[in-house]
């Protein structure tokens, strides 16, 4: 009797402790049909909450279900607040966001404050597929084959690109450049008639970056002359500067030549934003390399300004600077230990980076919002175009109109037609120039390599070389460009660099380290037009 009583407590022990069955697991399902539940989502400063009122805030809330998202936004120093969170592990939010990878694992990743998101691989099918599909998003999965991050899938866009001010090229009957030297006789002719401009204008980066988008019309494709980068041709890393010397010195010499005409303004290399901004929005150069998107703003001053193919020097192809955003690892959501709904977290993430939530967000609901044609091609209304932002957003709250704090976790590559729907014609047209010579070869780009597997001793002795060596990079090259270093002083230049330290053995380490897989290559890719 006595051994009937003591099997029967243990069964029914052992049926109050054994984990749901299929039939009770198939609760975790998005509407949510269960008990009300919230979710604490942790949101970045100066986002938005969501507006259950508006119509994305309905839509949102028939998915969800039985489950409220109570978005948690501190009015400044989010960083901060996420770190007491992690470190203290006491109150945190059900989902958090994090800014820096690098930091979060070195820190945070051995799985203490967050959730292995492989163990809720079924509630996150979408995002176990593109895990496969972009090998970077399995990048900081731990040796032990665990993964605390969900990182977004964004999309590869054309960053930079030439623009000429038309206007200038009509007064002076100037034909457009295809060259270097077609550039320079414009510049010859133009910067001679006016007055208080830059003839050539890039984004106010500082000297080193404009140098280098300079650079780039000479073959350097793009990289400052003191990185270490991948050279896809050798199959290895190299050192910018002296890999590419022979190019990097012309380029510089050229620079200094029309800097000293005054063809680039006196100031360009300490000038603040503001003061660039107000040069390129009023049209006081004739050449300029800018974001394709920062167009919007010299369109509302009335510019007529054009879009040019990249003029180039030396029998170099043409470069245009990408932004390859689908290999992007900056923000991270993850789903904290303690939470008592870790099956609903996933399903949320997973319909955070779904296509059915990008069109919902972006582009609202067809036949309101938007329409689509017979191509497929996407087009917002023009009742909710001709409507005034206040009313959009109290009306509709899509994610053009209202910054929400999960804005940078959308699969943005599902909706580009939406950004790129509210772009200048100009820079619509650079779009499509720029990606149909990516992909055929005609124009070239440079996609970084992941960095390697480096020991953190290893890293911190490479960076106290690298960082010696980009100081004296730069100062070297801001006194040859403004003249107070002559060029027939190039060769000592070179040979002063090796009292930095030693290049050669940070290259190797480089190259001798576990590589990460390579990105795809630019004929792969699918970019935004």
């Amino acid at each position: 009797m006595k051994r009937l009583v003591c099997l029967l407590m243990v069964l029914a022990f052992t049926f109050m402790f054994t984990p749901c069955s299929v039939a009770e697991e198939t609760q975790w399902a998005l509407p949510y049909q269960g008990d009300p539940v919230t979710i604490r989502v942790m949101g970045w400063e100066t986002y938005s909450d969501y507006n259950w009122e508006n119509e994305f805030g309905k839509w949102l809330k028939e998915r969800l279900g039985n489950v409220t998202i109570e978005v948690e936004i501190p009015v400044s120093d989010t960083g901060t607040l996420l770190d007491l969170y992690l470190s203290s592990g006491s109150d945190m939010p059900d989902i958090m966001m994090y800014r820096d990878p690098d930091m979060f694992m070195q820190n945070y990743g051995d799985g203490g404050r967050t959730l292995n998101l492989l163990d809720y691989a079924e509630y996150m099918p979408g995002y176990m597929e593109r895990r496969e599909q972009y090998p970077h998003l399995s990048r900081y999965d731990t040796e032990d084959g665990k993964c605390y991050m969900l990182f977004p899938c964004l999309s590869d866009r054309i960053s930079e690109v030439w623009y000429q001010n038309q206007d200038l090229m009509d007064k002076y009957g100037l034909e457009t450049p295809t060259t270097w030297d077609e550039m320079k006789a414009c510049l010859d002719v133009v910067c001679a008639g006016e007055d208080d401009m830059s003839g050539i204008i890039c984004v106010a980066w500082g000297i080193e970056y404009y140098y280098s988008q300079f650079a780039s019309m000479f073959g350097s494709m793009g990289h400052s002359p003191a990185d270490i980068c991948y050279d896809y041709d050798q199959g290895k890393w190299v050192f910018a500067l002296t890999e590419y010397e022979d190019i990097y010195r012309t380029a510089l010499e050229e620079f200094a030549d029309v800097y000293a005409k005054g063809y680039i303004h006196p100031d360009f290399a300490t000038w603040e934003g503001s003061v660039c901004d107000s040069y390129i929005d009023t049209g006081k150069w004739l050449f300029a390399n800018l974001y394709v998107d920062e167009t919007s703003n010299l369109t509302q001053q009335g510019l007529n300004y054009t879009y040019i193919t990249t003029p180039t020097a030396l029998g170099a192809k043409p470069h245009v600077r990408t932004d390859y955003r689908s290999d992007n690892t900056g923000w991270i959501y993850m789903i904290s230990n303690t939470t008592q709904y870790p099956e609903l977290c996933a399903l949320y993430l997973e319909l955070l980076t779904s296509e059915e939530y990008a069109v919902a967000a972006r582009w609202g609901f067809e036949g309101v919002t938007y329409t689509v044609d017979e191509n497929g091609k996407r087009a917002f209304t023009d009742e909710y175009l001709n409507m005034d932002i206040e009313t959009r957003k109290a009306t509709y709250g899509l994610q053009g109109d209202v910054p929400y704090a999960t804005h940078p976790f959308i699969s943005e590559f599902y909706v580009d037609d939406a950004t790129v729907s509210a772009f200048p014609e100009v820079a619509q047209i650079a779009l499509a120039d720029c990606a149909d010579k990516l992909a055929t070869g005609e124009y070239v780009t440079y996609y970084g390599a992941l960095t390697p597997k480096l020991d953190e001793m290893t890293k911190e002795d490479i960076s106290v070389i690298t960082t010696a060596y980009r100081t004296y990079i730069t100062e070297n090259l801001t006194k040859f460009i403004l003249g107070s270093r002559d060029m027939s002083e190039w060769d000592s230049f070179m040979d002063g660099l090796s009292a930095y330290g030693d290049m050669e053995w940070a290259v190797e380490q480089y190259n001798n380290a576990e590589q990460m897989p390579l990105p795809a290559q630019q004929t792969e890719r699918q970019y935004v037009k």
